[in-house]
C-alpha cells in the first residue's frame, strides 16, 4: 500500500500539459481582450459618468441654496420696502384727512360766524325797528298807569 502512494506522488510532464497551459494562457489572454477589457471600459465610463452626475448635483444643490438665499433677501427687502410704502401712504392719509378736517373745521368756524354775525345784525335791526314800537308802547303803558294810579287817587279817598 505504501509502494501505491509512492508511485501516485510522481508527476509525469509531457508535451501534453504544456499544450494545455499555452491554451489556458491564449484563452485568458482572448478573453481580457474580448470580455474583461471592454467590460472594466463600461464600467469606468459608467464611474466616470456617476461622478460628473454627483458633482452635478452637489453644485446645482449649491445653486438651488444661494438662489434660494437671495430668494429670501428680495423678499425681505420687498417686504421692508413694502411695509415703508404703506406706512408713508398711511401717513400721508392721516395728514390729508388732518388738513381736510381743519379746512372743514374752519369753514364752519367761518359759516357759525357769519351766521351769528348776521342773527346779531337781524337782532339790532330788529331792536332798532322795534324801538319806536317799544317805546310808544312805553309811553302808552305810562299813560295807562298814570291814569290807573290818578283814578286809584280818586277813588281812594273816599
Amino acid at each position: 500500500m505504501q509502494a501505491c502512494l509512492l508511485v501516485g506522488a510522481v508527476i509525469d510532464l509531457d508535451v501534453s500539459y504544456f499544450f494545455q497551459l499555452v491554451l489556458f494562457l491564449l484563452l485568458l489572454v482572448t478573453l481580457n481582450w474580448l470580455m474583461f477589457h471592454p467590460m472594466l471600459v463600461i464600467l469606468e465610463k459608467r464611474r466616470s459618468a456617476t461622478d460628473e452626475r454627483e458633482k452635478e448635483a452637489t453644485r446645482q444643490e449649491r445653486e438651488s441654496v444661494e438662489l434660494n438665499d437671495a430668494y429670501a433677501r428680495e423678499m425681505g427687502k420687498a417686504t421692508a420696502e413694502g411695509m415703508q410704502a404703506r406706512n408713508r401712504l398711511r401717513e400721508e392719509g392721516l395728514r390729508e384727512e388732518a388738513e381736510l378736517l381743519g379746512q372743514a373745521r374752519e369753514r364752519a368756524a367761518r359759516w357759525l360766524e357769519a351766521g351769528v354775525a348776521e342773527s346779531r345784525s337781524e337782532a339790532e335791526r330788529a331792536r332798532r325797528e322795534a324801538q319806536p314800537a317799544v317805546e310808544a308802547a312805553a309811553a302808552e303803558a305810562v299813560v295807562m298807569l298814570a291814569r290807573g294810579v290818578g283814578g286809584a287817587d280818586k277813588g281812594g279817598g273816599r
